[in-house]
């Protein structure tokens, strides 16, 4: 009793051990240790990944995601003076790297068994999990898991400490692709707006909204998007658009109404032109539109749309925002995108019918104490948890592209701070947009 009391206080000095199961540290690194090897984790990142994967332990009890394996209720531990129950817990693995070129490489591995999948619901332990994350100070996020045949869930780690935000000094650190409609936000994500569409943007006042559509607008007029412009508050979008748009393609306030309307009308001949070549050449009916040259990409940015809506008569808003819906329901036809940004959009501004198919980009900038419930909800939908990170600087929020399992944080590109520098950015991508036809 006095060895085994003496041994116990050896091993706590030396080892982490749970507070409510009899798993330790020591005992996940003895059996992790040739799977540590295989990735070649030194031993702070053993150490770490030891003290992670307990903590995901006492998460899977938390969660009742174990079975039970005693005859017996419990027994009794001396040592530790308290009952126990003998359960079968998944297997865990953690891989964590100290290494920057790591951190798209970092994971969980969970393999849960049969009963306890039954006993799941939906992604709930994916935000424990996250949980246990932020509580241990691990500066990692888990995503959505992915499984394999073996039953192991895979859950990919990033590091909120990774700095993903592309700098633009000038024209020549623009990430202009092959793909005209490809905007790269940050190092990690990538808006194709051929496949993933329209978008959302949201965020209150002096989040960096303005910032980021500014970017994407330089970014789509560099590849030769043709652009169009609302500015519901007659601010710095529509002062580049007074002097490098045709004067058909932009409006501010209550006069956006009237470039809304001109677009629907670019869309319906478009719809006529293809109707037209189809009828001449039936074996073109399956081709992209994004393939004839006669239907250039169109991206329409409309900045502050509740300031515009408010600024209109209930008739005009009536007509102005069905012709709206027309646009986001009919556009990608006519290789037409929107991209409708908000300070707090609402139901009256955005209305479901619209709101439903901005599905391609789904942007909140703010950190999660400054994002509404209200506007988490009109932007991602129901049911959504975003996760804490530790990102708060100014252009810093959540992301969801089509296609994703849910929002995650990105950083949105830093522009030139000082203001010349800025405008000659504007100017040489700007520049061409008198000049581009719209077919």
């Amino acid at each position: 009793m006095i060895l085994e009391g003496c041994f116990f206080l050896f091993w706590t000095a030396w080892v982490k051990t749970s507070e409510i199961c009899s798993i330790d540290t020591g005992r996940i690194n003895f059996f992790s240790w040739q799977s540590y090897r295989l990735y070649g984790m030194n031993k702070a990142e053993r150490k770490q990944a030891d003290f992670l994967t307990l903590k995901v332990y006492e998460a899977l009890i938390e969660a009742n995601l174990y079975q039970e394996r005693s005859r017996s209720k419990s027994f009794y531990d001396f040592v530790r003076d308290r009952y126990y129950k003998v359960i079968e817990l998944p297997k865990v693995f953690a891989r964590v790297s100290e290494a920057k070129e790591f951190h798209r490489n970092l994971f969980i591995k969970i393999r849960f068994s049969p009963q306890s999948l039954a006993k799941m619901s939906d992604d709930k332990f994916l935000t424990q999990l996250n949980q246990v994350l932020a509580i241990n100070d691990s500066g990692l996020v888990a995503s959505e898991p992915i499984a394999d045949e073996q039953g192991w869930f895979t859950y990919s780690l990033s590091s909120i400490s990774y700095n993903s935000r592309l700098e633009i000094n000038a024209f020549k650190d623009l990430p202009i692709s092959g793909n005209s409609l490809s905007v790269k936000i940050d190092k990690d994500h990538v808006w194709n707006m051929a496949h993933e569409y329209s978008g959302i943007v949201a965020g209150a006042s002096g989040t960096g909204k303005t910032s980021l559509l500014l970017y994407i607008l330089i970014l789509l007029s560099a590849q030769k998007t043709r652009i169009f412009i609302c500015d519901g508050k007659n601010d710095q979008l529509s002062s580049l658009a007074r002097e490098f748009l045709p004067q058909d393609r932009w409006a501010s306030g209550s006069e956006s109404r009237f470039v809304v309307h001109y677009l629907l009308e670019v869309m319906k001949a478009r719809y006529q032109y293809l109707q037209d070549v189809r009828k001449d050449s039936p074996e073109k009916t399956f081709e992209s539109v994004r393939s004839d040259k006669h239907l250039p990409p169109i991206l329409l940015i409309l900045d502050e749309g509740a300031s515009i809506v408010a600024s209109l008569s209930k008739k005009e808003q009536t007509t102005y925002l069905k012709e709206l819906q027309q646009l986001a329901q009919m556009g990608r036809a006519a290789n037409i995108s929107l991209l409708l940004a908000f300070q707090q959009p609402n139901a009256l501004s955005l209305p479901t019918s619209i709101r439903d198919q901005l599905t391609g980009l789904k942007v909140v900038l703010g950190s999660l104490s400054q994002i509404s419930p209200e506007t988490k909800r009109m932007v991602f939908g129901s049911g959504v948890d975003l996760l804490q990170t530790k990102k708060s600087d100014v252009g810093t929020g959540y992301i969801w592209l089509e296609g994703s399992a849910q929002p995650e944080a990105f950083s949105a590109p830093e522009l030139p701070q000082e203001a010349d520098k800025l405008y000659k950015l504007c100017s040489q991508a700007l520049v061409n947009q008198k000049n581009l036809k719209l077919a």
